[in-house]
């Protein structure tokens, strides 16, 4: 395992953060024996949480699903912003009348 101040690569990372969960060491014993730090750690270990999360939520990421996740976002968007004028007009006829 390559020392802190290291440029960790993608697959680097990954490694490490498996590797810590198997071993079920605390974070800091682990961080100490290989010379991380431990916000470094946690914030690698969410990361990978948070890309399996969204790659079983959403699939690989392919040019044609990130075109279907922001048309998804966009009508998200636009039903919001309806919404949102929707009751704008509710709230100001309730203070126009009452």
């Amino acid at each position: 395992m390559k020392t802190s101040g290291y440029n960790y690569t993608a697959e680097d990372k990954v490694k490490i953060v498996i590797d810590f969960i198997k071993s079920g060491k605390p974070v800091s014993e682990y961080c100490r024996q290989y010379g991380l730090s431990e916000p470094e750690l946690r914030e690698w270990k969410a990361q990978l949480v948070k890309g399996a999360r969204d790659y079983f939520r959403y699939g690989s990421v392919t040019v044609e699903n990130y075109r279907k996740r922001v048309r998804q976002l966009e009508a998200k968007v636009e039903g919001l912003e309806l919404e949102n004028i929707s009751l704008k007009t509710a709230l100001r006829f309730l203070r126009e009348n009452i």
